[in-house]
């Protein structure tokens, strides 16, 4: 990461991924000597492995890994197994186009399977994974789950506005004989309009305002399912949510203009004068 620390023998450097934290000072792995944290760091490089993990993971930066790490190698659990197992990660850039990143992706994976999968009675396993390769996989999946929401989205709102619209003209044509004995008995036009107003607006909003609330409540739950989809960024969360509840209200808006007007050119007899 471009930065120089110095550990004593019993001191780690710890990070955590997906919002996780660590508070204490110190931690022990599996009985061994407690080891002190001098420092938790915000961001570290990122790997495929582990955005696709539902948990958290931890890395813990040590002074020495043969010192930290090889002790605990000799643990065996009740099965006969060893609690802790070895993951290698190498990382290198590459300055080259996507294509040409590709090719060589594909090259180290078809010489990497040539290797024997057995060393010493073990089995393990290699993974290989390019920015350029992976990027395409990312949009592929992520794109096309951006159009689903999108679809979606434009067919409820559709269904919801248009649900409310005609249910207000029906009724409409419900209220308008209640409306004629209302005129008939000296209720104005302007109040006519007031009282509409007061109506539609009741009918429109109440829901939209009920749904801010509910949204409201449930963002944490959405935030926590993102953060298994490894987004976890949640300001923009934040924005993209507001940004949505605005554009869902514009709609509505919108809509209720029109309903409106149609509402009561419908119960005032404006139709009926103008023929």
């Amino acid at each position: 990461m471009g930065q120089n620390e110095t550990l004593a023998d019993d001191e780690i450097i710890l990070y955590t991924t997906k919002l996780g934290s660590y508070n204490e000072d110190t931690i022990t792995i599996d009985g061994g000597e407690p080891l002190k944290i001098k420092k938790t760091v915000n961001d570290f490089a990122d790997n495929g492995v582990d955005a696709m993990q539902i948990i958290p993971s931890m890395y813990l930066f040590v002074p020495d890994f043969e010192k930290t790490v090889y002790p605990l190698l000799d643990n065996i659990d009740i099965k006969g197994q060893n609690i802790v197992s070895m993951h290698w990660f190498y990382g290198f850039d590459l300055d080259c186009d996507n294509d040409t990143q590709i090719k060589i992706q594909d090259e180290l994976e078809n010489r990497l399977q040539k290797i024997e999968t057995t060393d010493n009675q073990e089995i393990f396993s290699i993974l290989v994974e390019g920015v350029a390769k992976e990027r395409e996989g990312f949009y592929g999946l992520y794109g096309g789950l951006f159009f689903l929401g999108i679809l979606l989205g434009i067919v409820f709102i559709f269904a919801a506005v248009l649900i409310i619209y005609y249910k207000q003209i029906s009724e409409g044509y419900e209220d308008q004989s209640r409306f004629e004995i209302m005129q008939k008995v000296g209720m104005t036009k302007k109040e006519i309009k007031k009282s509409i107003n007061s109506q539609v607006l009741t009918v429109f909003f109440l829901p939209l305002i009920t749904a801010g609330i509910h949204l409201a409540f449930a963002f944490p739950l959405i935030f926590k399912l993102l953060v298994l989809l490894g987004l976890t960024n949640m300001n923009l969360l934040i924005l993209v949510t507001i940004c949505c509840y605005l554009i869902f209200a514009l709609f509505y808006v919108f809509v209720y203009r029109i309903t409106s007007k149609a509402y009561y050119s419908i119960v005032s007899g404006v139709k009926e004068e103008a023929r």
